[in-house]
């Protein structure tokens, strides 16, 4: 076990931006822990090796990765430290009815149906994208705009489709060439894609259906990856999925087929918003699914590393979720039984209560769930910065053989914070309920001070997020009787 003092001297330089601006940060913890060194042996491998070999990573997870702010970040940046390997898995998300990445969009024509991995079971099988779009249109059409223009050397290309002899053909529209790919089973193919040589294009790529023969009826996508035809550099898959669950994976029928294809060194298992948010409680199983999860992604890929995350701090329908340490808790004795690394998200954040301090420094939005895009990439800063922090301090002492941060005095403060919150959230008896509208110039100190409550219970009451009010506007008070001033008789 290894205390954050010696972890705070190690990224001292790194972090000193984010405490300094956000204190409530703990970018001294911004490290990959594991218990065991083997478990990210893989990893560290790949990442002191990308000039001579490519290190791919997969990312799965939920809404928190779909719109690529967070892991684009990341693919950005360590694009910038080893070079850039490919751009990774895409799938046209308006064939989906879903929002897209912000570094691409997606269009279409004709009529699709889809599944995607929230909803299980999938009506459609789907893949390691987590997500599938089927069409029985013969002019369908879909295409990727993307925001900025393709690097040019991006010249590889992963197509994952049903393979069957009923599936329509395609043709592929790369700058100035149409490519065009005989969709069928072939004797003794063992993969689960096409790979297509592609010629340099700027910033669109079309796929289009074709009919050749009368016994080809659908066709079934499941994602592309688009890739560098040098082996060197990092390419970043990005599997997110809004509203997935842990669950999610057991449901994706050819996850185990597909996954290999990708050839990941690390696979970052980043679910948990979704698996506790709504009720605010670990299901009795929860370990179990997570664990059986973990199992599948070592099936598929033996000689990945698997890192797990934790969640941070979130509120839902303005109620605080309090589930969100036991979550670490639990993730931290997977990592430990399972021999898998650990980015601990929770406590990197700031733990207890931290989101209303994301809100007010426009890291977080309104729903108390979902970071902003500036929140996004902040947290891929502190992910990216965990990578290489930890390569670099392994680098330094190569016989450390375990990585465990110690956060039991932190973890002391923020168990009487939450003592402080539950008092101050409790009516006491001899109160009463008022309804006070808040007038123009009040403050929530100047409320407070009238009344003889405080400025946090005040917010507890009303779940505020932030010391913010408006004129106009009612809040719940609890207070003694005789604080109340009693409205003077009019004289006739």
């Amino acid at each position: 076990m290894i205390c954050s003092a010696i972890l705070s001297a190690q990224t001292q330089d790194s972090t000193a931006s984010y405490t300094t601006r956000y204190p409530f940060i703990h970018s001294e913890f911004a490290f990959i822990q594991f218990y065991n060194k083997s478990a990210i042996d893989q990893f560290v491998k790949s990442w002191e090796d990308t000039k001579n070999s490519k290190m791919s990573i997969v990312h799965l997870g939920d809404s928190h990765l779909q719109s690529d702010y967070f892991p684009g970040r990341v693919r950005n940046n360590l694009h910038s430290i080893h070079g850039n390997g490919g751009r990774g898995i895409m799938f046209p998300y308006s064939a989906a009815k879903t929002y897209s990445s912000f570094e691409y969009k997606s269009r279409h024509t004709g009529e699709w149906t889809y599944s995607k991995s929230l909803a299980v079971p999938p009506k459609i099988p789907l893949g390691v994208s987590g997500m599938t779009c089927k069409t029985e249109d013969s002019n369908a059409s879909f295409t990727f705009s993307f925001i900025n223009d393709v690097p040019s050397n991006y010249s590889r290309l992963k197509l994952f489709c049903k393979k069957d002899s009923s599936s329509y053909d395609l043709i592929i529209v790369c700058g100035d060439k149409e490519i065009p790919i005989n969709i069928a089973p072939i004797k003794n193919d063992s993969l689960s894609y096409y790979e297509i040589n592609l010629p340099a294009f700027k910033n669109e790529i079309v796929f289009k259906i074709k009919k050749n023969k009368e016994s080809q009826t659908e066709f079934t996508f499941y994602g592309i990856s688009l890739e560098t035809s040098e082996n060197n550099g990092i390419i970043y898959h990005n599997c997110g999925v809004g509203g997935a669950k842990y669950e999610s994976i057991i449901y994706e029928k050819l996850f185990a087929k597909q996954l290999p294809a990708l050839n990941p060194n690390l696979v970052i298992i980043d679910f948990g918003t979704n698996d506790y948010l709504y009720d605010d409680s670990l299901k009795a199983n929860e370990e179990e699914i997570i664990t059986k999860v973990i199992k599948l992604v070592r099936a598929a890929a033996p000689n990945a590393s698997i890192i797990l995350t934790s969640t941070m701090d979130m509120y839902y329908k303005s109620e605080h979720i309090k589930s969100g340490e036991a979550f670490s808790d639990l993730i931290k004795k997977i990592a430990k039984e399972q021999n898998c690394g650990l980015f601990d998200w929770y406590w990197v954040a700031g733990g207890w209560d931290v989101m209303p301090k994301f809100q007010e420094q426009k890291l977080a939005n309104p729903d108390g769930v979902h970071m902003s895009p500036s929140g996004y990439r902040l947290k891929a800063n502190l992910l990216s910065l965990a990578m290489s922090n930890t390569t670099s301090l392994l680098k330094k002492n190569p016989k450390m053989d375990s990585l465990v941060i110690n956060i039991d005095s932190l973890k002391l403060v923020q168990q009487i914070l939450k003592l402080t919150e539950k008092v101050d959230s409790t009516k006491i008896e001899s109160t009463i309920k008022v309804m006070h509208k808040i007038k123009q110039g009040e403050n929530l100190s100047v409320i407070a001070k009238k009344y003889h409550v405080t400025v946090i219970q005040l917010r507890s009451w009303n779940h505020l997020k932030s010391n913010l009010i408006n004129a106009g506007k009612y809040l719940v008070v609890y207070c003694n009787p005789k604080y109340i001033k009693k409205p003077k008789n009019k004289s006739k």
